[in-house]
């Protein structure tokens, strides 16, 4: 029964978001829903970064959500990276491909900023992140840099969403 239990959650946490083909192409387009990889909870400083993956004809893309309470506006513009470090201490870096503002938001204990940042995956990136699960991401702003500390039991999130995408 604990089993049937773990196999539901699962199934429930991978779900494809949409999948859309160009009726003049035919050209598919796959994405997942958004997966909590990093959260931080505080009064005047909570953290969030949420993962999905988009997959067109001829690209793979990470997104991430990145909200940040009481930090300030950033940017991510075309260019920066979002570097992925491996358990096994290897780093991958993903460039954004266009400028990203993020947006301003106010609510009664602290400013928040929502950005919603695209990440360009080589395809032979894809197999290393199947390969390997994600201990840090560090994700460059015009702000600062933020570094995210991923759990253990977090790790193989992007991982999975790849995997779903690919079937």
């Amino acid at each position: 029964m604990a089993l049937l239990a773990i196999l539901c959650l699962s199934v429930k946490a991978q779900k494809i978001f949409r999948t859309d083909i160009d009726k003049f192409t035919g050209d598919t387009t796959v994405e997942t829903k958004f997966e909590v990889l990093y959260s931080k909870l505080g009064l005047s400083n909570t953290r969030r970064v949420n993962a999905a993956i988009l997959k067109t004809k001829d690209y793979w893309y990470l997104k991430l959500e990145i909200i940040e309470y009481g930090t300030g506006l950033f940017m991510v513009k075309e260019g920066m990276k979002c570097h992925i470090k491996f358990s096994n201490n290897e780093i991958l870096s993903l460039s954004c491909p266009e400028t990203i503002i993020g947006k301003n938001y106010y609510s009664t204990y602290a400013d928040s900023i929502d950005a919603f940042v695209y990440y360009h995956i080589e395809d032979e990136d894809v197999e290393k992140i199947k390969n390997n699960n994600i201990a840090i991401v560090r994700v460059e702003t015009t702000n600062r840099i933020y570094d995210y500390e991923i759990e253990k039991k977090k790790s193989d999130i992007i991982k999975n969403q790849l995997n779903l995408v690919d079937k």
